[in-house]
């Protein structure tokens, strides 16, 4: 081995001992921390799509009918991803980006599902259609770059 050759390896085997371990993406934990920017948005994404959803929902029907069992269910996820949302956001770690990506879901399924419990089908359900998928899709995305 020549002096070249030993004074490349001496390097290398240095850079190796003090690289730091990379995570593959897969072994991101929910506690990791996200910066204030992408909590925000993950944040802003889910309730400015829920505010949409009810400000272009139609009037309630004078006597509402009893809620089937799925819909109510749907109503308590809901109820647990605001929960979770909040949560996530003031904890600032990738547990709100997820928790917005599963907020993002069930806005979603309850705009597919309002035809299903016989709600009117009319431009207001194409705009709750594009609140659920922006609600969805801004959270999944901020999950792959944070």
């Amino acid at each position: 081995m020549t002096r070249f050759d030993a004074l490349r390896h001496a390097r290398l085997r240095a850079r190796i001992e003090d690289a730091q371990p990379i995570r593959p993406r897969s072994t991101r934990r929910l506690a990791d921390e996200v910066s204030p920017r992408h909590s925000l948005l993950a944040f802003g994404s889910f309730w400015s799509s829920l505010t949409v959803i009810l400000a272009f929902g139609p009037p309630a029907q004078d006597p509402p009918p009893p809620p089937a069992l799925w819909e109510e269910a749907l109503l308590w996820a809901l109820m647990g991803a605001i929960m979770l949302v909040a949560f996530g956001t003031a904890s600032r770690t990738r547990f709100g980006i997820h928790a917005s990506t599963f907020g993002g879901a069930v806005l979603l399924v309850g705009a597919v599902a309002c035809p299903l419990a016989g709600h009117a089908i009319g431009a207001w359900w194409y705009i709750q259609m594009a609140a659920g998928v922006v609600a969805l899709s801004v959270p999944l995305l901020l999950a792959r770059t944070a």
